[in-house]
């Protein structure tokens, strides 16, 4: 599972470097931060410009994105490691 989110995150990731020229790292306190921060913007522009226009600015997907890959970041570090099993011989 944990191999699942650092394939899901990865992509995203490199597009929010590439597009937005932003790099989205650290501990878990400083994810949660910028999670809270952009999920803020994000429910401000809903609340503002309502979904249908909040979803055809820049600004809405880039705060989208931003507090989902902020989400599935803190996920992975608080995700329980997978057991190693010994093997029988």
């Amino acid at each position: 599972m944990a191999d699942s989110a650092h394939n899901r995150i990865e992509p995203l990731l490199e597009m929010l470097e590439r597009r937005f020229d932003l790099r989205l790292d650290g501990p878990v306190e400083h994810l949660q931060e910028v999670r809270k921060h952009y999920e803020e913007k994000r429910q401000m522009y809903l609340r503002l410009l309502g979904e249908a226009e909040a979803l055809k600015k820049v600004e809405y997907a880039k705060a989208f994105l931003i507090s989902e890959a902020a989400r599935i970041m803190i996920l992975r570090e608080i995700m329980p490691r997978p057991k190693t099993r010994k093997k029988r011989n």
